[in-house]
């Protein structure tokens, strides 16, 4: 079967996906759908297929962490945590202490709004609203497709580390790790966005919310394989 190569609609789509979540989330999980929201108007795009993108973000946080009670004024009630008072990393499979991160001195009087307003500024400047419109837009100059594209595998893979080098918002190497919820916080926010935008993919395609399918493996000592291949 041949190859049938995505258009520039798949990639706005699978970006949108990704962005579903902002990526500053953590610090302030109430009206981060807003704020995600916001971060896509930058780039002229909306969230896609309503019922693919929530069913992909719904799988995803099931994969990832246990289920939670949803957002409560009661702390009690929720397990919520202040990222920007009491910023901890955890591992997801250790039963050593957690990671407490020491940001800067002014680093507490940030607000979430504050951070997400360097962060949008950022966004704009680095990264270009559209094909041939600053940044590293301009290599795509004339040719929106391949900004498309290019667009989702830069913030995908190059991102983060342009924002830590940059220092935005004064969270330097944390950009690399910040969790996707305060309250499971053993798992990256990159993680999150790009397993949904992947899930959501699938079912794009297939026009199918359960046409999703997850591969299993496990990478064993190479010895018996040698083994076997001399017989």
């Amino acid at each position: 079967m041949k190859f049938k190569k995505p258009e520039t609609a798949y990639w706005d789509d699978k970006f949108a996906a990704y962005m579903h979540d902002p990526i500053d989330k953590v610090f302030q999980i109430q009206g981060h759908e807003e704020r995600g929201a916001k971060q896509l108007e930058t780039f002229g795009l909306q969230k896609p297929n309503d019922e693919f993108w929530k069913k992909a973000d719904s799988i995803a946080a099931g994969f990832e962490r246990g289920q939670v009670p949803t957002y409560s004024k009661n702390t009690n009630l929720n397990g919520a945590v202040d990222f920007l008072e009491k910023p901890i990393i955890t591992h997801p499979t250790s039963n050593k202490s957690h990671l407490n991160i020491n940001f800067a001195e002014n680093f507490s009087a940030k607000d979430a709004k504050d951070i997400s307003s360097e962060l949008l500024e950022f966004l704009q400047k680095d990264i270009g609203i559209k094909a041939g419109k600053g940044s590293y837009s301009d290599n795509f100059k004339d040719d929106p497709d391949r900004f498309s594209m290019a667009r989702f595998l830069y913030t995908h893979l190059i991102l983060r580390f342009r924002l830590a080098e940059k220092n935005v918002a004064g969270i330097g190497a944390l950009w690399h790790r910040l969790p996707a919820d305060s309250r499971f916080p053993d798992h990256s926010i990159w993680q999150h966005n790009a397993l949904t935008s992947a899930l959501y993919s699938c079912m794009d395609m297939a026009n199918d919310v359960n046409q999703t399918g997850m591969m299993i493996f496990s990478i064993t000592p190479v010895q018996a394989f040698i083994a076997k291949a001399r017989k």
